[in-house]
């Protein structure tokens, strides 16, 4: 909820339903979500488009954000980072362009004593 929140997005909660308006245009509705009473939480309902469009507005190609993708893959190697950033392999990733960072958690794993 934080990152949308950054991005511009309101969230507006009811007794039962909360939804999800873009600041700019406080009409426009993206995404509606209803509460499940068994555990608490959000059921959210969206069209696809509109999916993909907060995504991409939620993910940005920053140093931190790339750093972020590298940790959620498992300290994976930058170069695969790139390929999986591809549009057609994974939805809602940022495009990756660098390859040039340089993982310490990484790096001393593979030292040797």
């Amino acid at each position: 909820m934080g990152t949308i929140v950054d991005k511009g997005c309101l969230i507006i909660f009811g007794a039962n339903k909360c939804w999800v308006l873009n600041v700019k245009q406080p009409s426009k509705v993206l995404a509606m979500g209803t509460i499940n009473t068994s555990n608490g939480l959000y059921h959210m309902q969206m069209e696809l488009q509109q999916l993909v469009t907060l995504m991409m507005e939620t993910n940005s190609t920053t140093t931190a954000t790339i750093k972020l993708w590298h940790k959620r893959f498992g300290h994976i190697h930058y170069q695969g980072l790139q390929v999986l950033s591809n549009p057609k392999h994974l939805l809602g990733m940022p495009f990756i362009s660098t390859t040039s960072n340089i993982c310490k958690h990484y790096m001393l794993g593979k030292q040797h004593k």
